[in-house]
């Protein structure tokens, strides 16, 4: 049997949460709503203006007084950010993670330890205490923002602004440095990008600009059948540079002067570079089956057939993780054999990004602003096996006997 219990101020109620100590949560109106005797009774809490959020998208409990709050902000509604309260809510303070709504779209780390995320389109935030709190990178300069993003293992920081200009700053976003070369010209497209050896490219329409030096100076050549829609670039280690305009890939051996298109029968659903090496890619067929291939010294070997994903990742030991169906597989053998390493991600929505960090400990992007991490390192797990015996004959082999 259910009991109707109402308070007429409510309006339209959005979100119901429980404490551990039997304390009921809800948000109707503009109000949040408290009770102690199971809804008979309702107090409202947030008496404090615009401090508080107005529609509250999630709680999380520490205990029965400290509640982390996350609002629904969807299309990032300016005052909408997490908040905590740590007294029964009469009070409220804002936390400035940034990591909210729309989307996390993706997460990086260098070798200092710093982590990186973008979300939505054009929101970049940077955590220096891993991950406890997040700082939005902005530009100090008018009607100007941040639309593209990258940066080394030293933790320099390189982006690219919605009027073109490009900037570096050594300092976590502090301080800015114009490094907008020259005669560039403005391209929607064009991004920033870093190899391993800490060279820095730049495309733009027909011309790709070079930097060995941090970008104190540039190099600059003209670039013939470049593919001028190319949104991403993918660096080799031996130097080959891949990019791909959304469905097709191509390549360059020559630093980016001339390129070829690769796979031309196939359409691009997913590429990586696994650290070991290995170009791995999902490419749909004619018959519009997506399949994961491994691309080695001009052949290309099919791993696993009847895949539906969009994200590749490996570790240093060269096992292989993807996306497939919404869940997501791992391989030790060069995708001879899958294992399903989901587990227990209920109500996650659908899983759209992969992530190793420098320690090897691999992440799962999601719908609903979610971010699972494993438990252990993806090298940890690795051992060897094997028997011990008495080799009483010293040949070496386990005999009956033995």
């Amino acid at each position: 049997s259910w009991n109707p219990g109402q308070v007429s101020s409510f309006g339209r109620i959005k979100y119901m949460a429980i404490s551990p100590n039997n304390t009921l949560y809800c948000n109707g109106g503009n109000n949040l709503f408290k009770s102690i005797d199971h809804g008979i009774t309702w107090e409202v809490l947030n008496n404090l203006g615009d401090s508080f959020p107005d529609i509250v998208e999630s709680m999380v409990f520490s205990g029965d007084e400290n509640v982390l709050v996350l609002p629904y902000n969807w299309g990032n509604k300016s005052g909408s950010e997490l908040c905590l309260t740590n007294d029964g809510f009469s009070t409220c303070q804002k936390i400035l993670t940034g990591i909210k709504q729309p989307y996390i779209w993706e997460i990086s780390k260098d070798k200092q330890g710093t982590s990186y995320a973008q979300v939505g389109s054009e929101r970049f935030f940077i955590s220096v205490d891993d991950w406890k709190s997040w700082k939005e990178l902005k530009l100090p300069y008018e009607n100007q923002y941040i639309t593209s993003f990258n940066h080394d293992e030293a933790g320099t920081i390189y982006v690219i602004s919605s009027n073109n200009k490009k900037y570096r700053s050594i300092d976590h976003g502090i301080n800015w440095k114009d490094i907008t070369p020259n005669i560039a010209g403005p391209n929607f497209y064009e991004k920033i990008h870093l190899n391993q050896e800490g060279k820095i490219y730049l495309n733009d329409f027909n011309i790709i600009y070079t930097s060995n030096d941090r970008v104190d100076t540039w190099n600059n050549y003209n670039s013939y059948y470049y593919p001028v829609y190319g949104s991403e670039w993918f660096l080799h280690p031996d130097g080959t540079i891949y990019s791909t305009d959304f469905w097709n890939l191509f390549h360059s051996k020559d630093d980016g002067i001339t390129w070829s298109h690769l796979f031309p029968d196939f359409k691009l659903n997913a590429f990586h570079i696994a650290k070991n090496g290995d170009i791995l890619a999902m490419l749909k067929d004619n018959d519009h089956q997506i399949s994961l291939y491994k691309f080695k010294e001009g052949e290309l070997t099919k791993l696993k057939s009847d895949v539906y994903g969009y994200s590749i990742e490996s570790n240093k030991d060269g096992d292989i993780f993807i996306i497939d169906h919404n869940s997501i597989l791992q391989s030790v053998d060069d995708g001879k054999n899958w294992e399903d390493i989901t587990y227990n991600f209920d109500n996650t929505g659908e899983l759209f990004l992969l992530f190793v960090d420098n320690d090897q400990y691999l992440y799962a992007c999601a719908d609903f602003e979610l971010i699972h991490k494993s438990n252990f390192s993806t090298i940890q797990n690795h051992v060897i096996k094997g028997e011990v015996f008495l080799d009483t004959n010293n040949n070496c082999m386990k005999d009956e006997s033995e």
